[in-house]
């Protein structure tokens, strides 16, 4: 699993909109403040008027920033793809897989058991892709 010591490098700001994209997909507004809560970020007064992607990548980015670190989305990928809060193994699945097109691409990896763990990195969104369905078999 990811310690806190095997993050080092931020990730890119597209990187964070594509995974919040998909992240964006599982959860519902309400449940938001909560899922970001361990970021130690507070939605600033009016935040909950955007989209739900867009609240999630606001939170990493603000705690990415103050880190100089990738481990908030890391965390928020943690928080958000915990097996607990889906309904049905093909949900969780599908969005995993998802989820792991994106982070393959940085050399990280979201297993069953929602927890994220360093992997080889894919050299290509293809790769990525590739390697991201035949994880959620």
């Amino acid at each position: 699993m990811i310690t806190e010591r095997n993050i080092s490098s931020p990730f890119p700001p597209a990187a964070i909109e594509q995974v919040c994209k998909v992240l964006g997909e599982a959860v519902k507004g309400p449940e938001i403040p909560n899922l970001i809560a361990p970021l130690k970020v507070p939605e600033p007064p009016g935040e909950e008027h955007n989209t739900k992607w867009k609240r999630l990548f606001n939170a990493v980015g603000e705690r990415q920033n103050r880190n100089q670190d990738g481990r908030a989305l890391i965390r928020l990928v943690m928080e958000v793809m915990d097996p607990v809060r889906f309904d049905s193994d093909a949900q969780l699945e599908q969005l995993r897989a998802a989820v792991n097109e994106k982070l393959l691409l940085f050399g990280y990896e979201l297993h069953a058991d929602g927890k994220v763990r360093q992997a080889v990195a894919a050299v290509t969104i293809g790769g990525g892709a590739t390697a991201g369905r035949r994880l959620a078999r």
